[in-house]
């Protein structure tokens, strides 16, 4: 039996989701269903002072966010089937996602990431090296979050890491399975 239509909130993005019971996943930022809650019982994870270790880690995490957004969406962009071109685009979406919930975390304003791509970012010569360079990155993500996850001291910074290994995990997945095909 489906759930009474009404306003979810992620606890990881914040971004609202309107539906019958909470999605399996947020459709924005990829966070585990569980994170997607009732909106009257929302809180968010920013807006609390954070220690220095607690923003070195976001610094470093927003670098690699913001990169993995451009090189997804220039993957996106240089694709050449519909398949592909969604499919980098909607990993942008949640990259992009993640740098905006870092930044809220640490107290900035979102940057313009679309003008801070640089030189690796660009796509590579075909689709299997894009996904090889999408599972480097990804590869990179999940140790660096897990060492940030291993080091913070504030609970909500260390939630946030938590899931975004989750997140990478599944982003790593669906590059394993898109590399199997023909």
């Amino acid at each position: 039996m489906e759930g009474k239509y009404q306003l979810y909130v992620c606890r990881i993005c914040g971004e609202p989701y309107l539906g019958n019971g909470a999605p399996t996943k947020c459709p924005f930022c990829g966070a585990q269903g569980e994170m997607v809650v009732v909106a009257s019982k929302w809180s968010p994870l920013w807006g609390a002072p954070i220690n220095e270790i607690s923003r070195k880690h976001l610094e470093i995490g927003l670098g690699l966010e913001i990169s993995s957004t451009n090189f997804y969406m220039n993957v996106s962009k240089s694709a050449k089937d519909a398949y592909s071109q969604k499919l980098f685009k909607g990993l942008s979406k949640v990259e992009r996602e993640h740098a905006s919930t870092m930044c809220k975390m640490m107290g900035i304003p979102t940057p313009e990431i679309d003008k801070m791509g640089k030189p690796e970012d660009a796509p590579k010569a075909n689709l299997h090296e894009n996904l090889l360079e999408s599972n480097r990155r990804e590869t990179g993500a999940i140790a660096k979050y897990q060492e940030a996850a291993n080091t913070v001291t504030d609970a909500k910074v260390k939630m946030l890491f938590l899931q975004l290994i989750k997140i990478e995990g599944d982003h790593l997945l669906l590059s394993e399975k898109e590399k199997e095909k023909p």
